[in-house]
């Protein structure tokens, strides 16, 4: 198995990064042929994007997924995005904070793609997003860091 990429690697790459929180969560089943091998599912979630950290702010300020998950396909569940474990070993019920980096390509609605890309603030080291942060105030000289849509509409007042 190939290492995952760091966030370093994965930044460099995305055409978007954000800051955001999970705010809605609708997870339907998925038919077809995948469905009789494993378990699958379609996630569709709406982020609110607190900061930009690279790319366009969004229009509304909101960041929406469209992921179909099944085991084999390298999609990230946002339900469970990684296992964690107590200090004995045994799974720890809902350990994931509803803050988000997401790190993202393409057009909305995106997908959540292999682990390592995308994922809960918690899960992400320390050091890892303060380089997120000091990344995107380099490439935004002139600006701290990028406002939400709404914030920019409310100091233009």
């Amino acid at each position: 198995m190939l290492p995952l990429p760091t966030v370093r690697e994965n930044y460099a790459n995305a055409a978007h990064v954000y800051l955001a929180r999970l705010i809605a969560l609708q997870r339907s089943p998925l038919s077809g042929a995948a469905s009789e091998q494993h378990t699958v599912a379609i996630e569709d979630a709406t982020f609110d994007v607190l900061l930009t950290l690279k790319g366009q702010v969004p229009e509304d300020d909101k960041v929406r997924t469209h992921t179909e998950y099944y085991v084999g396909n390298c999609t990230l569940s946002i339900l469970h995005p990684a296992d964690v474990v107590d200090s004995e070993g045994n799974e720890v019920a809902n350990p994931y904070s509803d803050i988000w980096i997401l790190v993202l390509e393409g057009k909305e609605p995106y997908s959540i793609p292999s682990p390592g890309h995308s994922r809960p603030i918690n899960l992400i080291e320390e050091g890892d997003l303060r380089f997120l942060l000091e990344e995107s105030q380099r490439n935004r000289p002139n600006k701290s860091l990028q406002r939400t849509r709404s914030e920019q509409r409310a100091s233009e007042r």
